[in-house]
């Protein structure tokens, strides 16, 4: 699950070494992919092949929740560094 800030957050253009499927939830805005621009909203599905640069913008007032899912899976590393800012909301059983 990430999230955008509401009003202009955006993830950056950015790669992955794996495909991702991006599931939007909340929040409305533009999608780049490959230099192509196209509308987001909630329901909206968005596959970015490995290595593909990509952006989702939010320009709404509310915060926008995405679900990605990673085919395959990242590896642990590339997790650590995407997650290593982010705060915690469910910690796991130690």
């Amino acid at each position: 699950m990430s999230t955008i800030a509401p009003n202009s957050g955006q993830t950056g253009t950015h790669t992955h070494p794996v495909d991702e499927l991006i599931y939007i939830i909340t929040g409305r805005g533009e999608g780049e992919e490959d230099g192509k621009t196209f509308k987001i909203e909630p329901g909206t599905i968005i596959y970015a092949k490995a290595g593909v640069p990509h952006n989702c913008k939010n320009y709404s007032d509310e915060t926008m929740q995405m679900y990605c899912i990673y085919v395959p899976a990242l590896a642990d590393d590339a997790v650590e560094r995407i997650t290593k800012n982010a705060k915690i909301r469910v910690k796991k059983n130690e």
